[in-house]
């Protein structure tokens, strides 16, 4: 079936992305999706910072990099020099300018950090006709 069919080019995808990163050879950016980022207002283009609902940016990682994904699917990525804890929200200083994004559009945002495969070998559980499951183990790469 159709179905099937884009399943198994899903299969085969993900299969030649691994063997692109050639095992723990090459780093790559993982968005962390449990570590949701949110504006607090939006940010005029050429902004030198954000403001964010406070996760402990400021303590726990002080710089790094963000995920934003509009409403109309385009992704911005912002790289963050040092974070100022304000209290309930946290001021992010970001290396470069952002450009104006309105905080209301923001579907998805999160934190990302540069990671590698943890292994050389990926082990792909599949079943025909219902996809794959795949854990990958990663370590994170200093920038």
């Amino acid at each position: 079936s159709a179905h099937t069919d884009s399943r198994d080019a899903e299969i085969m995808t993900l299969r030649r992305w691994f063997y692109y990163l050639r095992g723990a050879q090459r780093a790559f950016w993982l968005p962390c999706w449990n570590r949701g980022v949110r504006l607090v207002g939006d940010v005029s283009g050429g902004a030198g910072s954000v403001v964010i609902q406070s996760i402990g940016f400021a303590a726990a990682y002080g710089a790094g990099d963000l995920f934003l994904r509009m409403a109309d699917g385009t992704v911005h990525t912002l790289q963050v020099a040092s974070a100022v804890d304000n209290g309930v929200t946290e001021t992010l200083t970001l290396v470069g300018t952002a450009p104006a994004i309105v905080a209301a559009q923001v579907r998805t945002g999160c934190l990302m950090f540069r990671v590698r495969l943890a292994a050389d070998r990926i082990e792909f559980a599949h079943v025909a006709g219902f996809g794959a499951r795949v854990q990958v183990p990663c370590v994170e790469v200093p920038v």
